[in-house]
Parts: C-alpha cells; structure tokens; sequence
C-alpha cells in the first residue's frame, strides 16, 4: 500500500461506514468488487477520472469525493428533489394534431408521405440497379420476376403497408394463404389491394439506401429511416414527468455481426435495442440499436463507464426538468446519479452492491421484511429482504414500510412493501409496456434481411406511439389498440388501394354473338413441345368461379375452352 493507504474490514456493528479513514486525511477507501477485504488504490482514478478538471486541485477533489460518498446508517435521509417543469410535455402544438384528427391523421403525422416517397426513390433505384447488375452478368433469365417490376409509388406503397399491418393481426403460416382461393381460408382483403406476386416482387426490393459508402456504420441500410422516424416521435410528443430506459431484444438468429444473447429474454437471440419510454404509456422517445464495439468509444466518460454513457445518450434534451428516471441494475452507479443529479434529474433504480463508492456491510443480518439503509447528502442506499434481498438506489425517496393493501393468505397480516419499491415497479415498465403492446400483433415476419426486421418493428413503435397519441387526445374515447390497427388499415386501404384484378391475365371477352362460325373449331393443344402449357383454365368457368383446366382450344379464337358446354356458350 503506498502513501499509507489502509485496509479496513467492516463489520455488521459498525454504525458509520464511511469510505475514508480517520487516521489520515488522504486515505480513501473504496469497493469496486464484491470481496470485503479489497482495496482499491484511488489516488490514480481520481486523476483519471478529473483529467477534464485539471484546474481543481487534487486534494480538493479528494476531499470533494470523500464528502460525497460518506455513508451512514444514523439519522433520517432528506432528498433534494427537483420538481417536474416541463411545460411543453404531451402532444406538441406544432404537429398540429387535435381531438378532430382521425387515427389514419395521426398515424400519417409520424408515417407521412415525405418518409414514404424516400422508400419509394430507394427501392425503384435498388431494383433497378440490381436488374442492370444482373443483365450485365448474365444471370438474368428469361422469366425472372424482376423484369415485371414497374417503379412504385406513394399510393401503392401505402396500401403495401396496410397489408404488413394486417398480416400482424390476421396470421397465416405462409405468405402464399393470405391470397388463396379457398374458401375457408380466403381473405379477399389482400387480393383485392394487390397481387401475391406485385406483393412479393414490392418486398422482396424494398430499400432505404442507396449508398453504402460508409462502412464504419453498421445501421447504414437502415439509418435513413431510423433518423427520420426518431426525429417524427420526438417532434410529435414529450414523456412527462416520470421515464424509464431499458434494453429490448428483437429476435434474430441469422448471421449478425452485432447480434447479441440474452438468456433472460424470450427471444434469447436477437438485435439489441436501448429505448427511452414514458412510463405511464409506454410512448417510445428514443431508440438506439446496439452494435457493440466500433473503435469510437473515445468519448466514454470513464467515471460512468459504457453503462453510464448510455443513459447519457438516451435522455437526450428530456433531462434537467425534474424528471424522474428509473433504471435496472445494468446501468446504476452512484457516479451517474451525482452527474444525473446535479444536472436537475431525479433517479431510482435497482443497485448491486458491488458497485464502486457503495458501503459493505453483511446482508445476512437483514431479516425477512426489515430492511437496511444508508445514505450521504443525496444518495440513499436500500436494502430489503423480500424472498431474497432487494437493493436500491434513489435520490428522491425518503425510505418507510408501507401498507400495499394486500393481505397475507396464511396469516392474515397487512403485506408492507417499502415505497422505494413501490415506485419502482409503478414506473419502471415503460419500456416492458411497449413490447407487451407491440408483440401481441406484430409486423415482423421471417426474413433473411436483418434490416427488414428492424424497419417493420419501427413500423410497429410508430403505430403504438400513434396510439398513444391518439388515447391522449382522446381520453374519453376507449379504443383499443387492435381496433386502432384495424380503423387504419381501413382509412388506408380506402384512400390509397387501387382495383385490382383477381387473374394474371385479362380475360377475352366477345363483343358480340357470332352468326358465323367460320374457322371458329375447337381443337387439342397436343402439338405443343411443353406439357405444362398443354392445359390451361376454361375462361367461361373461371368467370362462374370454377376451377377447370383443359386441353381445348378455339381455333381461331385462340382461348381455353371445356368442349361442351362452354364451347358453345363462349360463341353465342
């Protein structure tokens, strides 16, 4: 140990724990790990960590620390709690939106067609360019679906929109069943709209950028409309005062370089995703997708850590107005609550004791139900035995027992739950609000493109976020979020479908009777080198909705016809 730097081990009586030593004033102890008897040396972390305060002498930034996270068990804990002053929260007046709006209005405000005529632009190029691409190498064939693709517009690619909407909510296990004919299993809603193969030919070239000359950004097929529907959600509607900041996985078991394992979470494979949510609606104001480590961590504030930093990057302008913030035990350390403190920022969250600047003591001296604090001037430090032990830290909440309004089965006793943990499980499942919502009818289908999974979950987030709008300009009207998907996809379909037709190809009708039947005789395609194209539909029986194929033709005419008695009734 140098410079007289001890080591003390403290036990279950000591009434003050407290971080410094009374022998010398530079002694500073500290736990970074979760064994009682290590010492940390922090003489060079406290220079690291101040390097941006070079100005502050040593001794006053160690005398500075030490006041901070001196902790005690006597007295009572009074927080310094800054109240909520943000005028502005809720719908903003500068989208516009009012009780008037439908929810199609609302939906268009985030999803609008500025956002719609990017994808159309990108996915025209991309198709383009990869049918040139392919002409250019000789790998086009003579069938290939490609060469009927026709550029798309605004209007088809929002009814192509509606249909993803409602596959989420009517779900078929092949794409191919949502077009099919059968009658216990048709839905004549997508075939009406558009064809199985203009459907799959408008999905299968969907883009959103063109140019992938940024290879340092792993999002870069996907920035575009991440940036964009990011800017809408923000720009549309402000959290109040309470917000919650979590981690969602969005399945995918393909072949990622920044896809991620959770053995907690359903999917347990998939893209990781932060999200800042309001913890009342679950109305999502941030979105970051994680991509893991790519050389620009340079501006990692080191007293925070990775962890820290994220917090920092998602409250974004939400901080410094009496928010109240709750976390897991992920991001916690009593670092960032000094940092989210002094900048007006209240917080609460789930804590492991091991963390940096926390006090030891032994937890097994906690009996079931009691509980154990330890505060300094802002911080306070909670631990509960429930079923096990439960830690916590705040800054807002003045720790007490109360009554939860349950009763005990086996005894009959009033269940006491401390009013930290009371106000966490309140607000803390904004985030777990809003998978919840999403999952019930999801947009995401199977794909082989990791990016497409992304952008038709963000379709999902901004119908929720529409929803979640619409309830707040409505708060008297009780719709459900289903019955929202579904006024949508109706508005949709009615302003931007265009008529369909049902048959691939346009079906001969005759203008008028024939009075004569010169060279109009059926004969049999047998002549013809290819067996598959020896029978083809009747076309009187397609219009009388019967499936009928046959090896007769009209000679003249030039159309499938069965020999009796469509032959006839066709001709006259």
């Amino acid at each position: 140990m140098s410079r007289g730097w001890k080591k003390r081990k403290i036990s279950d009586s000591d009434s003050e724990v407290d971080i410094s030593s009374s022998d010398e004033s530079d002694d500073f102890l500290v736990s970074e790990s979760g064994s009682e008897d290590e010492t940390i040396n922090n003489g060079n972390d406290l220079e690291d960590e101040s390097c941006e305060e070079s100005e502050v002498p040593l001794s006053t930034r160690q005398s500075n620390l030490r006041s901070d996270f001196k902790w005690t068990d006597q007295n009572v804990f009074n927080p310094v709690i800054y109240h909520f002053k943000d005028d502005n929260h809720g719908v903003q007046p500068s989208s516009g939106l009012t009780s008037r709006n439908s929810p199609v209005e609302i939906f268009k405000t985030i999803w609008d067609e500025n956002l719609v005529d990017i994808i159309c632009a990108q996915t025209n190029t991309f198709a383009e360019s990869k049918k040139n691409n392919l002409m250019e190498q000789g790998k086009l064939k003579k069938n290939s679906r490609i060469l009927k693709f026709s550029p798309v517009e605004i209007d088809e690619m929002y009814a192509f929109h509606a249909l993803v909407i409602l596959m989420g909510i009517i779900k078929k296990p092949e794409l191919s069943m949502y077009w099919t004919t059968a009658p216990t299993l048709q839905t004549p809603a997508f075939k009406n709209c558009m064809t199985y193969d203009r459907f799959r030919l408008i999905l299968s070239m969907l883009h959103f950028q063109s140019d992938f000359d940024d290879d340092n950004d792993a999002l870069v097929k996907i920035r575009p409309v991440l940036e964009y529907l990011l800017e809408r959600f923000q720009a549309t509607y402000r959290p109040g005062e309470n917000i919650a900041i979590d981690e969602s996985l969005l399945l995918w078991k393909g072949r990622l370089s920044f896809k991620q394992f959770n053995r907690n979470k359903r999917a347990r494979f998939g893209i990781k995703l932060y999200q800042t949510c309001e913890s009342k609606t679950g109305y999502s104001y941030n979105i970051k997708v994680y991509i893991g480590k790519r050389g620009n961590e340079s501006y990692i504030d080191k007293r925070i850590g990775i962890s820290g930093q994220v917090v920092k990057d998602m409250l974004l302008d939400l901080g410094g107005q009496g928010r109240t913030l709750y976390i897991d035990n992920w991001y916690s350390s009593p670092s960032l609550f000094y940092q989210l403190l002094n900048e007006k920022t209240n917080v609460c969250e789930t804590v492991r004791l091991n963390r940096r600047y926390l006090p030891k003591f032994n937890t097994k001296c906690i009996k079931k139900g009691d509980m154990k604090v330890f505060h300094t001037p802002k911080l306070c430090l909670m631990a509960w035995h429930d079923k096990k032990i439960v830690s916590m830290l705040t800054t807002k909440h003045a720790p007490e027992l109360i009554d939860t309004g349950k009763k005990n089965p086996r005894t009959g006793e009033s269940v006491m739950k401390p009013n930290i943990v009371m106000a966490y499980n309140s607000y803390m499942g904004g985030v777990d609000l809003l998978d919840q919502s999403t999952s019930a009818y999801p947009t995401t289908r199977k794909t082989i493109k990791w990016y497409h999974k992304v952008y038709f979950y963000l379709l999902n987030v901004a119908m929720y976020n529409s929803y979640v709008i619409f309830k707040a300009l409505h708060s008297d009207t009780k719709v459900t979020f289903l019955n929202f998907k579904i006024l949508i996809v109706e508005d949709l379909l009615k302003v931007h479908r265009k008529s369909q037709n049902i048959s691939r190809k346009q079906v001969p009708v005759l203008q008028k009777k024939l009075t004569n039947f010169d060279n109009h005789f059926p004969i049999s395609k047998g002549s013809y080198k290819n067996a598959r194209q020896k029978f083809r539909p009747c076309i009187v029986c397609r219009q009388k909705k019967i499936r009928k194929e046959t090896a007769i033709i009209c000679k003249k005419c030039n159309v499938p016809l069965c020999a009796f008695p469509c032959f006839k009734e066709y001709h006259t």
